[in-house]
Protein backbone atom coordinates (compact mmCIF):
# COMPACT_ATOMS: atom_id res chain seq x y z
CA UNK A 1 0.00 0.00 0.00
CA UNK A 2 1.34 3.21 -1.19
CA UNK A 3 2.10 5.64 1.82
CA UNK A 4 -0.50 8.06 0.60
CA UNK A 5 -3.15 5.70 0.58
CA UNK A 6 -1.54 4.43 4.39
CA UNK A 7 -2.34 8.10 5.37
CA UNK A 8 -5.58 8.72 4.26
CA UNK A 9 -6.21 4.87 5.87
CA UNK A 10 -4.86 5.99 9.16
CA UNK A 11 -6.70 9.57 9.07
CA UNK A 12 -9.93 7.46 8.20
CA UNK A 13 -9.55 4.95 11.09
CA UNK A 14 -8.95 7.70 13.53
CA UNK A 15 -11.67 9.77 12.57
CA UNK A 16 -14.31 6.73 13.11
CA UNK A 17 -12.44 6.18 16.87
CA UNK A 18 -12.81 9.60 17.42
CA UNK A 19 -16.52 9.16 16.62
CA UNK A 20 -16.85 5.71 18.50
CA UNK A 21 -15.51 7.75 21.51
CA UNK A 22 -17.90 10.40 21.58
CA UNK A 23 -21.13 7.98 21.12
CA UNK A 24 -19.32 5.91 24.22
CA UNK A 25 -19.23 9.52 26.53
CA UNK A 26 -23.03 10.60 25.14
CA UNK A 27 -23.82 7.15 26.08
CA UNK A 28 -22.34 7.63 29.42
CA UNK A 29 -23.65 10.97 29.70
CA UNK A 30 -26.89 9.92 29.47
CA UNK A 31 -26.31 7.10 31.60
CA UNK A 32 -24.86 9.65 34.46
CA UNK A 33 -27.96 11.82 33.84
CA UNK A 34 -30.55 9.20 34.25
CA UNK A 35 -29.21 7.21 37.35
CA UNK A 36 -28.68 10.96 38.79
CA UNK A 37 -32.21 11.46 38.06
CA UNK A 38 -32.93 8.11 39.20
CA UNK A 39 -30.91 8.99 42.37
CA UNK A 40 -32.89 12.54 42.80
CA UNK A 41 -36.26 11.09 42.05
CA UNK A 42 -35.91 7.87 44.35
CA UNK A 43 -34.61 10.56 47.30
CA UNK A 44 -37.38 12.73 46.60
CA UNK A 45 -39.71 9.69 46.89
CA UNK A 46 -38.14 8.43 50.37
CA UNK A 47 -37.96 12.11 51.42
CA UNK A 48 -41.60 12.73 50.82
CA UNK A 49 -42.79 9.46 52.24
CA UNK A 50 -40.11 10.12 55.70
CA UNK A 51 -41.73 13.92 55.78
CA UNK A 52 -45.36 12.32 55.72
CA UNK A 53 -45.23 9.98 58.07
CA UNK A 54 -43.23 13.00 60.34
CA UNK A 55 -46.26 15.01 59.63
CA UNK A 56 -48.77 12.63 60.17
CA UNK A 57 -47.25 11.47 63.33
CA UNK A 58 -47.41 15.45 64.47
CA UNK A 59 -50.66 15.81 63.58
CA UNK A 60 -51.93 12.44 66.01
CA UNK A 61 -50.00 13.98 68.62
CA UNK A 62 -51.69 17.48 68.33
CA UNK A 63 -55.25 15.53 67.98
CA UNK A 64 -54.45 13.64 71.17
CA UNK A 65 -53.37 17.00 72.77
CA UNK A 66 -56.76 18.65 71.31
CA UNK A 67 -58.91 15.76 72.88
CA UNK A 68 -57.04 15.71 76.18
CA UNK A 69 -57.86 19.30 76.58
CA UNK A 70 -61.16 18.92 75.30
CA UNK A 71 -61.64 16.44 78.13
CA UNK A 72 -60.25 17.91 80.60
CA UNK A 73 -62.23 21.00 80.06
CA UNK A 74 -65.56 19.04 79.83
CA UNK A 75 -64.46 17.76 83.32
CA UNK A 76 -64.06 21.39 84.96
CA UNK A 77 -67.44 21.96 83.28
CA UNK A 78 -68.90 19.28 84.93
CA UNK A 79 -67.27 19.60 88.53
CA UNK A 80 -68.47 23.11 88.33
CA UNK A 81 -71.28 22.57 87.64
CA UNK A 82 -71.63 19.94 90.65
CA UNK A 83 -70.01 22.67 93.00
CA UNK A 84 -67.20 20.84 93.07
CA UNK A 85 -64.66 24.41 92.49
CA UNK A 86 -61.29 22.67 93.80
CA UNK A 87 -61.35 19.86 91.05
CA UNK A 88 -62.99 22.24 88.96
CA UNK A 89 -60.15 24.48 88.53
CA UNK A 90 -58.08 21.63 88.69
CA UNK A 91 -59.23 20.08 85.39
CA UNK A 92 -59.08 24.11 84.00
CA UNK A 93 -54.91 23.67 85.35
CA UNK A 94 -54.24 20.30 83.51
CA UNK A 95 -56.13 21.50 80.26
CA UNK A 96 -54.16 25.22 80.66
CA UNK A 97 -50.74 23.05 80.74
CA UNK A 98 -52.00 20.47 78.10
CA UNK A 99 -52.65 23.17 75.46
CA UNK A 100 -49.40 24.83 76.91
CA UNK A 101 -47.03 21.93 76.05
CA UNK A 102 -48.81 21.51 72.62
CA UNK A 103 -47.09 22.24 69.55
CA UNK A 104 -50.28 24.14 68.57
CA UNK A 105 -53.73 23.84 69.57
CA UNK A 106 -57.00 24.13 66.94
CA UNK A 107 -58.78 27.52 67.52
CA UNK A 108 -61.57 25.48 69.16
CA UNK A 109 -59.66 23.95 72.17
CA UNK A 110 -58.12 27.34 72.58
CA UNK A 111 -61.44 29.02 72.69
CA UNK A 112 -62.75 26.14 74.80
CA UNK A 113 -60.10 26.89 77.49
CA UNK A 114 -60.60 30.22 77.43
CA UNK A 115 -63.81 29.79 77.91
CA UNK A 116 -63.57 27.89 81.03
CA UNK A 117 -60.97 29.70 82.78
CA UNK A 118 -62.96 33.30 82.26
CA UNK A 119 -65.84 31.26 84.13
CA UNK A 120 -64.20 30.66 86.37
CA UNK A 121 -62.35 33.59 87.05
CA UNK A 122 -66.10 35.49 87.62
CA UNK A 123 -65.51 34.47 91.37
CA UNK A 124 -62.77 36.50 92.53
CA UNK A 125 -61.81 33.68 94.99
CA UNK A 126 -61.72 29.65 94.91
CA UNK A 127 -62.29 26.79 97.01
CA UNK A 128 -59.14 24.91 97.39
CA UNK A 129 -59.59 23.23 100.52
CA UNK A 130 -62.30 20.71 102.44
CA UNK A 131 -61.65 20.26 106.07
CA UNK A 132 -63.55 17.56 107.43
CA UNK A 133 -63.72 15.89 110.55
CA UNK A 134 -66.49 17.32 112.33
CA UNK A 135 -69.53 15.14 112.74
CA UNK A 136 -71.98 18.02 113.20
CA UNK A 137 -73.19 21.52 111.93
CA UNK A 138 -70.08 23.67 112.46
CA UNK A 139 -70.67 26.98 113.74
CA UNK A 140 -67.94 29.57 113.62
CA UNK A 141 -63.80 29.92 113.33
CA UNK A 142 -61.00 31.52 114.78
CA UNK A 143 -57.84 32.29 112.96
CA UNK A 144 -54.28 32.01 115.77
CA UNK A 145 -52.91 35.88 115.57
CA UNK A 146 -49.98 34.12 113.58
CA UNK A 147 -52.14 32.41 111.08
CA UNK A 148 -50.42 28.89 111.53
CA UNK A 149 -53.92 27.34 113.01
CA UNK A 150 -57.51 27.51 112.02
CA UNK A 151 -60.16 26.82 114.78
CA UNK A 152 -63.68 25.57 114.52
CA UNK A 153 -66.02 24.67 116.72
CA UNK A 154 -68.87 22.73 116.01
CA UNK A 155 -72.50 20.99 117.88
CA UNK A 156 -70.73 17.90 117.73
CA UNK A 157 -69.24 19.75 121.63
CA UNK A 158 -65.86 20.38 120.28
CA UNK A 159 -63.13 22.41 119.08
CA UNK A 160 -60.95 21.04 115.92
CA UNK A 161 -57.84 22.54 115.67
CA UNK A 162 -56.31 22.84 111.60
CA UNK A 163 -52.79 24.31 110.36
CA UNK A 164 -52.89 26.73 108.31
CA UNK A 165 -53.10 24.26 105.05
CA UNK A 166 -55.95 21.96 106.50
CA UNK A 167 -53.88 19.29 107.75
CA UNK A 168 -56.36 18.48 111.54
CA UNK A 169 -54.19 18.98 114.10
CA UNK A 170 -55.96 18.00 117.54
CA UNK A 171 -60.05 17.60 118.82
CA UNK A 172 -60.45 19.32 121.93
CA UNK A 173 -63.04 17.74 124.17
CA UNK A 174 -64.07 19.26 127.06
CA UNK A 175 -67.74 20.57 126.55
CA UNK A 176 -70.59 18.88 127.35
CA UNK A 177 -72.85 20.42 124.58
CA UNK A 178 -72.46 22.60 121.65
CA UNK A 179 -69.40 24.94 121.06
CA UNK A 180 -70.51 28.05 119.50
CA UNK A 181 -68.30 30.36 120.20
CA UNK A 182 -64.49 30.78 119.84
CA UNK A 183 -61.68 33.50 120.40
CA UNK A 184 -57.84 33.25 120.21
CA UNK A 185 -56.06 36.04 122.14
CA UNK A 186 -54.21 38.35 120.44
CA UNK A 187 -50.95 37.16 121.52
CA UNK A 188 -52.26 33.36 120.39
CA UNK A 189 -51.48 32.07 123.73
CA UNK A 190 -54.83 31.44 124.35
CA UNK A 191 -58.03 29.96 122.51
CA UNK A 192 -61.69 30.66 124.31
CA UNK A 193 -64.66 28.72 123.70
CA UNK A 194 -67.89 29.18 124.66
CA UNK A 195 -70.89 26.32 124.84
CA UNK A 196 -74.09 25.51 125.57
CA UNK A 197 -73.29 23.87 128.50
CA UNK A 198 -73.19 27.78 130.11
CA UNK A 199 -69.44 27.88 130.64
CA UNK A 200 -66.41 29.45 128.65
CA UNK A 201 -63.65 27.05 128.47
CA UNK A 202 -59.54 28.56 128.12
CA UNK A 203 -57.19 26.24 126.06
CA UNK A 204 -53.43 26.63 125.48
CA UNK A 205 -52.17 27.42 121.84
CA UNK A 206 -51.83 23.50 121.45
CA UNK A 207 -55.37 22.50 122.69
CA UNK A 208 -54.55 22.17 126.58
CA UNK A 209 -57.57 22.98 129.03
CA UNK A 210 -56.69 25.29 131.36
CA UNK A 211 -59.67 27.04 132.64
CA UNK A 212 -63.31 26.97 133.07
CA UNK A 213 -65.49 30.16 133.39
CA UNK A 214 -68.88 29.60 134.88
CA UNK A 215 -70.91 32.76 135.75
CA UNK A 216 -73.93 32.82 132.95
CA UNK A 217 -77.44 30.94 133.81
CA UNK A 218 -77.65 29.94 130.22
CA UNK A 219 -76.01 28.94 126.60
CA UNK A 220 -73.08 31.66 125.70
CA UNK A 221 -73.32 31.78 121.78
CA UNK A 222 -70.08 34.27 121.31
CA UNK A 223 -66.29 35.85 122.36
CA UNK A 224 -64.48 38.58 121.83
CA UNK A 225 -61.01 39.19 122.99
CA UNK A 226 -60.30 43.10 123.70
CA UNK A 227 -57.19 44.14 121.18
CA UNK A 228 -54.28 44.54 124.39
CA UNK A 229 -55.51 40.95 125.50
CA UNK A 230 -56.51 41.89 128.84
CA UNK A 231 -60.19 41.45 128.66
CA UNK A 232 -62.24 38.78 127.42
CA UNK A 233 -66.03 39.63 126.86
CA UNK A 234 -68.79 36.85 126.27
CA UNK A 235 -72.76 37.11 125.51
CA UNK A 236 -75.40 34.66 126.99
CA UNK A 237 -78.78 33.44 125.98
CA UNK A 238 -79.22 35.06 129.71
CA UNK A 239 -79.19 38.36 127.88
CA UNK A 240 -76.24 39.48 129.07
CA UNK A 241 -72.71 40.84 128.39
CA UNK A 242 -70.08 39.49 130.58
CA UNK A 243 -66.80 40.55 131.29
CA UNK A 244 -63.31 38.67 132.39
CA UNK A 245 -59.77 39.55 132.48
CA UNK A 246 -57.33 37.38 130.99
CA UNK A 247 -57.25 34.60 133.67
CA UNK A 248 -60.67 34.07 134.04
CA UNK A 249 -61.96 36.30 136.55
CA UNK A 250 -65.31 37.73 136.30
CA UNK A 251 -65.10 42.01 135.99
CA UNK A 252 -68.40 42.90 134.94
CA UNK A 253 -71.55 42.18 133.69
CA UNK A 254 -73.42 44.46 131.09
CA UNK A 255 -77.08 44.65 130.84
CA UNK A 256 -78.97 46.35 128.68
CA UNK A 257 -80.52 44.00 125.62
CA UNK A 258 -84.03 41.99 126.69
CA UNK A 259 -83.29 39.01 124.60
CA UNK A 260 -80.35 36.89 123.44
CA UNK A 261 -77.35 38.30 122.35
CA UNK A 262 -75.77 36.46 119.98
CA UNK A 263 -72.85 38.78 118.66
CA UNK A 264 -70.14 40.72 119.91
CA UNK A 265 -66.84 42.88 118.41
CA UNK A 266 -64.25 45.15 119.97
CA UNK A 267 -63.45 48.59 117.98
CA UNK A 268 -59.30 48.21 116.95
CA UNK A 269 -58.78 50.53 119.42
CA UNK A 270 -60.29 48.67 122.14
CA UNK A 271 -62.33 51.53 123.10
CA UNK A 272 -65.77 50.16 122.41
CA UNK A 273 -67.42 46.87 122.79
CA UNK A 274 -70.20 46.50 120.12
CA UNK A 275 -73.03 43.56 121.26
CA UNK A 276 -75.62 42.56 119.02
CA UNK A 277 -79.36 40.51 119.71
CA UNK A 278 -82.56 39.42 119.11
CA UNK A 279 -84.32 42.61 120.65
CA UNK A 280 -83.06 44.11 116.67
CA UNK A 281 -80.56 46.29 117.97
CA UNK A 282 -76.86 46.63 118.30
CA UNK A 283 -75.66 48.54 121.50
CA UNK A 284 -72.25 50.29 121.71
CA UNK A 285 -70.14 49.96 124.90
CA UNK A 286 -67.16 51.42 126.38
CA UNK A 287 -64.21 49.81 127.61
CA UNK A 288 -65.41 49.68 131.14
CA UNK A 289 -69.17 48.51 130.45
CA UNK A 290 -70.67 52.31 130.42
CA UNK A 291 -73.55 51.57 127.57
CA UNK A 292 -72.69 54.41 125.39
CA UNK A 293 -74.98 53.89 122.16
CA UNK A 294 -78.19 51.89 120.40
CA UNK A 295 -78.60 51.21 116.37
CA UNK A 296 -81.52 50.77 115.74
CA UNK A 297 -82.87 49.57 111.85
CA UNK A 298 -82.75 46.06 111.51
CA UNK A 299 -86.23 44.14 111.43
CA UNK A 300 -85.25 41.19 113.01
CA UNK A 301 -82.63 39.24 114.93
CA UNK A 302 -78.79 41.06 115.01
CA UNK A 303 -76.91 37.73 114.54
CA UNK A 304 -73.47 38.50 113.83
CA UNK A 305 -70.76 42.11 114.01
CA UNK A 306 -67.80 43.20 112.61
CA UNK A 307 -65.32 46.28 112.60
CA UNK A 308 -63.41 47.35 109.66
CA UNK A 309 -59.61 47.21 110.55
CA UNK A 310 -59.38 50.63 110.50
CA UNK A 311 -62.49 51.30 112.87
CA UNK A 312 -64.19 53.59 110.85
CA UNK A 313 -67.06 51.18 110.59
CA UNK A 314 -69.21 48.72 111.99
CA UNK A 315 -71.04 45.91 109.78
CA UNK A 316 -74.08 44.42 111.19
CA UNK A 317 -75.96 41.56 109.71
CA UNK A 318 -79.22 40.41 110.66
CA UNK A 319 -82.05 37.61 109.82
CA UNK A 320 -83.66 40.05 107.82
CA UNK A 321 -81.23 39.26 105.16
CA UNK A 322 -79.22 42.85 104.97
CA UNK A 323 -75.76 43.58 106.13
CA UNK A 324 -76.19 47.09 108.01
CA UNK A 325 -72.78 49.62 107.75
CA UNK A 326 -72.56 52.37 110.79
CA UNK A 327 -69.77 54.69 111.51
CA UNK A 328 -68.31 54.56 114.69
CA UNK A 329 -70.33 56.87 116.69
CA UNK A 330 -73.56 54.53 115.14
CA UNK A 331 -74.34 56.92 112.11
CA UNK A 332 -76.16 54.55 109.48
CA UNK A 333 -73.88 54.21 106.44
CA UNK A 334 -75.56 51.99 103.85
CA UNK A 335 -77.61 48.59 103.75
CA UNK A 336 -76.50 45.75 101.72
CA UNK A 337 -78.77 43.34 99.91
CA UNK A 338 -78.49 40.63 98.25
CA UNK A 339 -78.19 37.39 100.35
CA UNK A 340 -81.92 35.49 99.81
CA UNK A 341 -81.88 34.46 103.50
CA UNK A 342 -81.11 35.18 107.19
CA UNK A 343 -77.20 36.39 107.54
CA UNK A 344 -75.31 34.39 110.28
CA UNK A 345 -71.60 35.44 109.54
CA UNK A 346 -69.26 38.50 108.69
CA UNK A 347 -65.63 39.21 108.50
CA UNK A 348 -63.46 41.99 107.18
CA UNK A 349 -60.44 41.46 104.79
CA UNK A 350 -57.31 42.48 107.18
CA UNK A 351 -56.73 45.29 104.53
CA UNK A 352 -60.24 46.08 104.83
CA UNK A 353 -61.04 46.52 101.29
CA UNK A 354 -63.09 43.58 101.40
CA UNK A 355 -66.26 42.41 103.30
CA UNK A 356 -67.83 38.61 103.56
CA UNK A 357 -70.80 37.76 104.24
CA UNK A 358 -72.37 34.43 104.59
CA UNK A 359 -75.96 32.70 105.36
CA UNK A 360 -78.79 30.18 105.30
CA UNK A 361 -78.75 30.51 101.25
CA UNK A 362 -75.36 28.41 101.55
CA UNK A 363 -73.29 31.31 99.71
CA UNK A 364 -70.37 33.65 100.71
CA UNK A 365 -70.79 37.38 99.42
CA UNK A 366 -68.20 39.59 99.18
CA UNK A 367 -68.84 43.24 99.42
CA UNK A 368 -66.07 46.08 98.70
CA UNK A 369 -65.47 48.14 101.89
CA UNK A 370 -68.22 50.87 100.54
CA UNK A 371 -71.03 48.00 100.09
CA UNK A 372 -70.70 47.30 96.48
CA UNK A 373 -70.92 43.89 95.51
CA UNK A 374 -68.46 41.81 93.81
CA UNK A 375 -68.80 38.02 94.41
CA UNK A 376 -70.36 34.84 95.46
CA UNK A 377 -68.87 32.09 96.16
CA UNK A 378 -71.07 28.85 95.83
CA UNK A 379 -69.66 25.75 97.03
CA UNK A 380 -71.51 24.58 100.48
CA UNK A 381 -74.56 22.19 100.21
CA UNK A 382 -76.16 24.16 103.34
CA UNK A 383 -76.08 27.69 105.10
CA UNK A 384 -73.16 28.90 106.01
CA UNK A 385 -72.97 29.66 109.59
CA UNK A 386 -68.98 31.11 110.13
CA UNK A 387 -66.40 32.95 108.55
CA UNK A 388 -62.67 33.73 109.84
CA UNK A 389 -59.79 35.70 107.27
CA UNK A 390 -56.39 34.72 107.75
CA UNK A 391 -54.26 37.05 109.27
CA UNK A 392 -52.29 37.35 105.60
CA UNK A 393 -55.80 37.72 103.99
CA UNK A 394 -54.62 35.30 101.63
CA UNK A 395 -57.57 32.86 102.86
CA UNK A 396 -61.09 33.26 103.84
CA UNK A 397 -62.39 30.12 105.93
CA UNK A 398 -65.82 28.93 105.75
CA UNK A 399 -68.25 27.23 108.25
CA UNK A 400 -71.36 25.86 107.33
CA UNK A 401 -73.76 23.14 107.91
CA UNK A 402 -72.54 20.55 105.70
CA UNK A 403 -70.37 19.51 108.69
CA UNK A 404 -67.12 21.59 106.25
CA UNK A 405 -64.96 24.04 106.81
CA UNK A 406 -63.91 25.77 103.39
CA UNK A 407 -61.02 27.68 102.29
CA UNK A 408 -60.68 29.78 99.47
CA UNK A 409 -58.19 32.10 98.20
CA UNK A 410 -57.29 33.60 94.74
CA UNK A 411 -55.60 30.34 93.18
CA UNK A 412 -52.47 30.09 90.51
CA UNK A 413 -51.28 26.89 89.10
CA UNK A 414 -48.47 26.33 91.74
CA UNK A 415 -51.09 25.48 94.09
CA UNK A 416 -51.53 22.29 92.18
CA UNK A 417 -47.53 21.20 91.95
CA UNK A 418 -46.81 18.16 93.63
Amino acid sequence: MLPQELTSKTHEDEQQQVEREQVSQMRLRNILIFGSLSIATMTSAFGGLALFQANRANQQTIDAQNQAARALTQASATHLEGDRAFESFAMEIAAGRVVKDADRASPGILNLVKAASLHSDSRELREFKRLEGHTALVWTLAYSPDGQTLASASIDNTVRLWSADGTALAALEGHTAPVWGLAYSPDGQTLASASEDDTVRLWSADGTALATLEGHSNTVWTLAYSPDGKTLASASEDYTVRLWSAEGASLATLEGHFTPVWALAYSPDGQTLASASGDRTVRLWSADGTALATLEGHTNVVWTLAYSPDGQTLASASRDYTVRLWSADGTALATLEGHSAPIKALAYSPDGQTLASAGADHTVRLWSADGTALATLEGHTAPVWGLAYSPDGQTLASASEDHTVRLWRNLSESDFRN
